[in-house]
């Protein structure tokens, strides 16, 4: 007898968010920070001036990553799904910065806000991306 694994299918009516698809995406996201992050040190000694800026860089970098894989997958709605992906990914990492003792108000509110414009940002230019045929 065949055994076939029915896979849950997302409602976009009833559930606005896909969660796996955040999800996947965030961990993509933490992980591009912690590697940038892991990676700062040796940056900073190669050039101080880039080591000073490497860490919004890799901010950056990390919640379009995370934006635009969660735009890729979701349904509908693919900048609150960005948006979404990008601030969890932060929110993965926030623990770390703060264990090192260096986080401040200023920062996490910064840090948030620039979390959900860039993965928001990072959402929508892929589907727009997608939906005019540029991913061929």
């Amino acid at each position: 007898m065949s055994t076939i694994s029915a896979r849950k299918v997302h409602d976009p009516v009833s559930h606005p968010v896909d969660n796996g698809s955040v999800i996947r995406a965030a961990s993509g996201g933490f992980t591009v920070l912690l590697l940038g992050g892991a990676v700062q040190p040796a940056v900073h000694a190669l050039s101080a001036p880039v080591g000073v800026v490497w860490l919004v860089i890799v901010a950056v970098a990390a919640f379009a990553f995370a934006g635009w894989r969660a735009g890729a997958a979701a349904p509908v709605s693919q900048p609150m799904h960005g948006a979404a992906a990008g601030l969890l990914a932060y929110g993965l990492v926030v623990p770390i910065v703060g264990m090192a003792g260096a986080l401040t108000v200023v920062q996490l509110t910064t840090t948030s806000l620039l979390a959900v414009g860039v993965g928001a940002g990072a959402a929508w230019l892929q589907r727009t991306v997608a939906t005019r045929g540029g991913n061929r």
